[in-house]
């Protein structure tokens, strides 16, 4: 069970966001029904090996090694509700306080958050809001130098600075 949702959150980086809220969906209810996927949220948990990916039989991977890495990318998605989800998982699934659903997403199964957030009607729901204006700022005519230096550069004599191949910056200070 441990490697099935470790195999789904992988997955839910890689699809479209009804898909990532299927995949979510689906590991959100193994945690709630099963407490072996627990291991996963646990980051400070050790195991005997490595988690290997390209192992084709789940039992053999070591998928109780790894933690829910992918939960962190998911928390920064570029789709809100996707957003909460992961957050809600990697809280451990709360009912209230911090990291816990609104109720119209809560009590939706993982197919009713295919179908509900299903992007094929070229409408994006919640809808993307309107970004705000900023206004770039413009940056002063003379930043570079004060008046104090520009007066400085000006009086150094550049042409026997370099005179010897090396640069005296001692010398050239000492002679201004």
């Amino acid at each position: 069970m441990v490697a099935f949702v470790k195999r789904m959150s992988t997955l839910a980086l890689q699809s479209q966001h009804n898909a990532t809220l299927e995949s979510l969906g689906i590991i959100k209810q193994v945690i709630q029904l099963g407490k072996a996927a627990h291991v996963l949220l646990d980051t400070d948990c050790t195991g005997d090996g490595h988690y290997q990916v390209e192992i084709e039989e789940p039992d053999y991977c070591n998928a109780h090694c790894t933690a829910l890495y992918e939960l962190v990318a998911l928390q920064r998605h570029y789709h809100s509700v996707v957003r909460q989800l992961a957050k809600n998982i990697a809280y451990t699934t709360p009912t209230s306080g911090e990291g816990s659903l609104t109720t119209e997403i809560a009590k939706l199964s993982p197919e009713e958050l295919y179908k509900e957030y299903d992007p094929s009607g070229v409408v994006f729901k919640p809808a993307v809001p309107i970004p705000k204006k900023t206004s770039v700022k413009k940056a002063p005519a003379n930043y570079s130098m004060s008046s104090k230096l520009e007066e400085y550069v000006n009086t150094v004599d550049v042409e026997n600075l370099f005179a010897d191949g090396h640069v005296d910056f001692y010398e050239a200070c000492k002679n201004t």
